[in-house]
């Protein structure tokens, strides 16, 4: 039984006027089945599988396979695979789509691995690349992040084609580094050898099943709330970034 939240979500997503039928019969293999965002997809397409039949086979590339079988309903269109996306990506049936989502994208947690993050980022997109040019696959979408815009030095709203500035030195740059070398990787195979690929650069993005430990805003500000504390800030408050519902970003 999915949670009611879930299920109204998932209900409203399958409304939205999008091209569903693209993915009826297809495999679509998704990295880091288990994150709060790829799960969310895990979850639609499963329901498109209930409430229109179609036939639509996941397959979860996770790190930890029993936390997945927690997560998720038991399917037969749903399967896992167990492994770091750092290693080749070995998966012997036809593939259709893929999405790479896997990646550390807590602070809390990139910061105490900053090279199993970048790691990650670069040698996890580029197994999914080379997967995607030996199946021969229909569409890749790449997960990056609003974090390669860099640090934005004006009062203005960014736009896709705003370049702020990294700091390689900073001690936290293995991931927006890392975000824009899979992005750069993106395209290079799409020059090199065709790869149809699509890259979102998402914000922060919050809803159900958000740990709280995540170490991001909206997850301690609820951990204030639920534990009856203060709201604790460990800045001035000022910072200003977007943030969007799981149920609009999935759409």
């Amino acid at each position: 039984m999915r949670n009611q939240i879930v299920q109204e979500d998932l209900r409203e997503i399958v409304q939205e006027d999008i091209s569903w039928e693209l993915f009826r019969d297809s495999t679509i293999l998704i990295t880091g089945a288990n994150g709060i965002l790829p799960s969310y997809m895990v979850d639609t397409l499963m329901y498109l599988n209930e409430s229109r039949e179609y036939n639509i086979h996941v397959v979860g590339v996770v790190r930890h396979i029993e936390k997945a079988r927690r997560r998720f309903l038991e399917n037969d269109k749903l399967e896992f695979l167990e492994q770091d996306v750092c290693l080749p990506i070995d998966y012997k049936g036809n593939i259709d789509y893929i999405i790479h989502a896997a990646g550390q994208a807590s602070p809390k947690f990139y910061g105490k691995d900053p090279v199993g993050t970048i790691e990650g980022h670069i040698l996890g997109t580029d197994n999914c690349l080379r997967l995607a040019v030996e199946k021969d696959v229909k569409g890749v979408l790449y997960f990056s992040s609003c974090d390669v815009y860099g640090t934005v030095y004006e009062d203005r709203v960014m736009d896709e084609n705003y370049i702020g500035k990294i700091d390689s030195l900073s001690g936290r740059s293995c991931y927006p580094v890392g975000k824009l070398a899979g992005e750069s990787l993106c395209i290079a195979y799409e020059k090199q050898y065709d790869v149809p690929v699509k890259i979102m650069r998402i914000a922060h993005t919050y809803g159900p099943f958000t740990p709280l430990d995540d170490g991001r805003v909206f997850a301690d500000f609820v951990g204030n709330i639920l534990r009856n504390e203060d709201i604790s800030l460990h800045s001035d408050g000022s910072a200003e970034r977007p943030m969007l519902y799981i149920g609009d970003a999935v759409r």
